[in-house]
């Protein structure tokens, strides 16, 4: 399998697990979050253009994925900026940061079994564990905003 089709199907498989967590809240909201829209979007684009432009398609996932990143910071920017006078947005902020907590589980449980005695893996754990420590940080000012406004 060519490396391109291999990314394209690692990013199909991450919106999948995300997607499964999110089914519910999207059932209910009927509304998918910018990110993933525009993520789903380059990879069926890049998928038709594949074939043509392996290299156009590289791109168009690069950029894509940089759009998504952009687009989930703008909206994490607002929901911790409404979140202390804002259940909805604070609730919303909760469980973006679980979802991370689980994404940080996730990668430490795949790096630990591919890869147990490559040196950088020690630096990455590390990454990780200092990504989850900030991450249980803003996870307390959220539950405090959530007791203090319910």
């Amino acid at each position: 399998m060519d490396t391109f089709l291999a990314q394209v199907l690692l990013v199909f498989a991450a919106l999948l697990v995300v997607g499964a967590l999110q089914v519910i809240s999207i059932r209910r909201r009927r509304k998918l979050r910018t990110s993933y829209k525009l993520l789903l979007v380059a990879a069926d684009q890049a998928l038709k253009l594949e074939k043509k432009d392996p290299a156009g398609a590289q791109r168009l996932m690069d950029q894509a994925a940089a759009a998504a990143a952009a687009a989930e910071d703008r909206e994490r920017t607002e929901l911790r900026q409404k979140a202390p006078f804002d259940t909805k947005a604070a609730a919303e902020l909760r469980k973006r940061l679980v979802e991370d907590l689980r994404a940080h589980a996730a990668a430490r449980r795949e790096l630990q079994r591919d890869s147990p005695t490559d040196p950088s893996v020690a630096l990455a754990l590390r990454s990780i564990d200092d990504a989850e420590k900030a991450t249980r940080q803003h996870l307390v000012e959220v539950e405090t905003h959530l007791q203090r406004l319910g």
